[in-house]
């Protein structure tokens, strides 16, 4: 079966790539523990390669960006995260766009045959 995926960042993956994308719980909220679903930031994994895409705060500690330096993030995404739910297949088709508002925004529009 056809899976379409939307993503929040950009993962310009190969057409015939295997993938891995795993949803996990983000903690938010004023104390950090209001538990809330991220469906456009799903932890992507190329099998294939073995290279990972995915937003900050599932490799490192959220808001710590600053731009005099580079994070050095985790290869995977952080132990403490809940796992929603998984999806495994191969790439399809795979469009990256940048959109231009206030700021540049790139989003990935994935089409996967789900394994």
């Amino acid at each position: 079966m056809s899976v379409t995926v939307p993503l929040a960042y950009p993962a310009p993956i190969p057409l015939g790539h295997r993938v891995e994308l795993t949803w996990l719980v983000k903690l938010g909220g004023l104390r950090g523990n209001k538990p809330s679903s991220q469906p456009f930031e799903p932890h992507l994994r190329d099998l294939d390669s073995g290279i990972a895409y995915g937003p900050e705060w599932q490799f490192g500690s959220y808001g710590m960006f600053r731009s005099d330096r580079v994070n050095a993030y985790s290869q995977e995404p952080r132990p403490d995260l809940e796992v929603e739910r998984t999806l495994r297949g191969r790439v399809v088709a795979c469009t990256v766009v940048s959109v231009t508002l206030a700021e540049p925004y790139q989003q990935t529009l994935l089409l996967l045959d789900e394994e």
